[in-house]
């Protein structure tokens, strides 16, 4: 091995130390990651932003894709509602702790439990959404962190 193979060696294994303490170092003085937020924190924030546990005392009144909704809290008893015009007549479909009930211009319809289902979950979903995020402490919420995004 001639002296310029060897210069031409040392250099290389200089220049691959350099490179290697750089790498570490920028390794080394990297900020650590940090924990991701605790979801339940998140959610505690949000509640908090938006009145704390004011709505468990509140009425809220909303329309949504042509039917009038409306909610009442009082506590732990609850009465959502729901109003609109229908070919049949004026519908208002009524959902409490006691159960759901719908009217038809005035007068109580008879259904069957599957419809009292159907149509209870149905006013439920508009007003939970609507509400939100109240309702994300209820025992049925899976919360996790998913990262953060921009909109």
């Amino acid at each position: 091995m001639d002296f310029r193979q060897q210069k031409r060696i040392k250099g290389m294994v200089k220049l691959i130390l350099l490179y290697g303490i750089t790498f570490f170092l920028a390794l080394a003085t990297a900020p650590a990651p940090a924990d991701p937020p605790d979801p339940q924190q998140i959610v505690d924030a949000a509640l908090e932003a938006h009145g704390g546990e004011g709505f468990q005392w509140a009425q809220i009144e909303f329309d949504f894709r042509d039917k009038h909704y409306t909610a009442i809290r009082r506590g732990g008893l609850f009465s959502y509602e729901r109003r609109f015009s229908a070919p049949e007549g004026e519908i208002r479909d009524m959902l409490s702790n006691d159960g759901f009930t719908r009217n038809i211009n005035g007068k109580a319809v008879e259904l069957s439990e599957e419809w009292k289902s159907r149509y209870g979950n149905s006013v439920n979903s508009v007003i939970y959404f609507a509400l939100l995020p109240y309702g994300l402490n209820d025992p049925a919420v899976q919360k996790r962190y998913l990262g953060e995004v921009t909109i």
